[in-house]
């Protein structure tokens, strides 16, 4: 369990946008799947960007909020066009990314050093292969001292019995 590669924790079915993907269809997205972010791929599926929660609230934030009754038709009138508006405006170029034979102990390093919360499994020519977040590494990365402590436990109260 302890020499595990991302490979075996990945998830790879991943939803996926582009940078010509409409802003509010990728904020549905994340809504609707309950998800913190979007990998985004070009075409021939490598991957370019990621748009998080926090791009989306940032990008919703900076509407503004209407005061007079000219600044409600602008807020309108720009809530429209903010429906227009693509991923790739909003979206952080070059993630983190990681190989599938990397060790999950290293990807849990890196996860924890980021903090973005997961990593991107890209393949050699940088194609998204799948992603792994913090909820995949925190078995193997706590597991291991569980384990530790238990036959730790077990051997004091053996020890004891003899």
């Amino acid at each position: 369990m302890r020499n595990r590669t991302v490979r075996s924790v990945m998830s790879t079915d991943v939803i996926t946008v582009t940078p010509r993907t409409l802003f509010t269809y990728a904020a549905r997205l994340v809504v609707e799947h309950g998800i913190s972010a979007l990998p985004v791929v070009d075409a021939a599926g490598a991957l370019v960007g990621v748009v998080t929660e926090v791009d989306l609230l940032v990008r919703q934030a900076r509407r503004g909020e209407p005061g007079s009754v000219l600044d409600g038709w602008l807020h309108r009138h720009a809530r429209r066009r903010a429906g227009m508006r693509t991923v790739g405006e909003v979206m952080t170029p070059r993630p983190e990314t990681a190989g599938a034979d990397l060790q999950v102990s290293t990807a849990a390093n890196l996860v924890a050093r980021s903090g973005c919360g997961r990593l991107f499994v890209v393949d050699e020519r940088g194609r998204l292969a799948g992603v792994v977040t913090r909820r995949d590494l925190l078995p193997d990365a706590v597991m291991p001292d569980v384990v530790d402590e238990l036959e730790a436990d077990q051997d004091a109260w053996q020890g004891g019995v003899r």
